[in-house]
């Protein structure tokens, strides 16, 4: 929801490699969202190109043998370890493999995946892309919203305090889709348009008061609800008002719509602060 394009990174000393695997994924998508194919030929060229462009890729696809014969492998350690990154799917790709010896490289530097070169068809390569761009998209979303809601658990008794944590994170999601003119977000909170992104409060209100007539799926007895349309890549999540819950409603449109797995956390989220802002003065 929040990506206009899927950043992918290959890592092989074999420019015919590099080509052939622009070449297969230039056209492919994950939730309908385009790849972005980048391109290193050793180590220190995918470490130059990390660190100068700062870039996040969904997943890396790295070839073990380059400048040395463990190349590879300290590229994944680099990136990890280094630069901390967590959530980056790292797939490892070489010509000799051994079982145990892939269970200690899988186990060493928290591989997600390992590729044989004879077995790295366009077939296996696209199923590679295709669960390791969901896994990122999770783990990303999971990440961003634990820990903002950490955040709001530690000034939950002030709803000052939580509604400017609740600004930060729209902060960071527009600093993120900076250039996404088609993406926009709305929250209310008991009636009060709190925060909103790429909109102002009269369309926001016309969005939201436009999916909230529309059939929607129950989460729950108490009336919280989910709303989408399909055609204006448009969700609504409504957390509804109880003896212990304070009314949230959050609107969003991006790109694309959110799986039902990425839907679940953001209703959680938005559930766990309607308790907190109930109880809150």
């Amino acid at each position: 929801m929040f990506f206009k394009e899927w950043p992918v990174l290959v890592v092989d000393d074999a420019p015919d490699i590099l080509k052939l695997s622009q070449l297969m994924m230039k056209k492919w998508k994950v939730y309908d969202i385009p790849l972005k194919i980048y391109t290193a030929a050793s180590k220190a060229e995918a470490i130059e190109l990390l660190t100068t462009q700062n870039l996040l890729a969904a997943v890396a696809i790295i070839d073990v043998v380059m400048e040395t014969d463990t190349a590879g492998l300290e590229l994944c350690e680099y990136i990890r370890e280094t630069m901390n990154n967590k959530i980056t799917q790292l797939y490892i790709r070489t010509g000799q493999p051994g079982n145990a010896q892939e269970r200690a490289v899988i186990d060493r530097y928290d591989i997600n995946g390992y590729l044989k070169k004879t077995e790295a068809t366009e077939g296996k390569l696209y199923t590679v892309i295709e669960t390791g761009v969901r896994q990122f998209y999770f783990m990303t979303s999971l990440l961003g919203l634990y820990n903002s809601l950490n955040a709001v658990i530690a000034v939950a008794q002030s709803r000052e305090k939580m509604k400017q944590v609740l600004l930060n994170l729209v902060k960071e999601i527009g600093q993120i889709t900076t250039e996404l003119t088609d993406y926009q977000l709305g929250i209310w909170i008991d009636g009060q348009l709190v925060t909103t992104l790429g909109f102002d409060e009269p369309q926001a209100t016309a969005v939201s008061e436009q999916l909230d007539k529309l059939p929607f799926q129950a989460l729950n007895a108490d009336g919280d609800k989910l709303v989408t349309a399909e055609a204006e890549k448009l969700l609504l999540i409504k957390v509804a008002a109880t003896p212990s819950s304070s009314e949230i409603q959050a609107i969003f449109k991006g790109y694309n719509l959110p799986p039902i797995s990425i839907s679940s956390i953001i209703y959680q989220y938005c559930k766990s602060f309607s308790l907190l802002w109930k109880q809150a003065s």
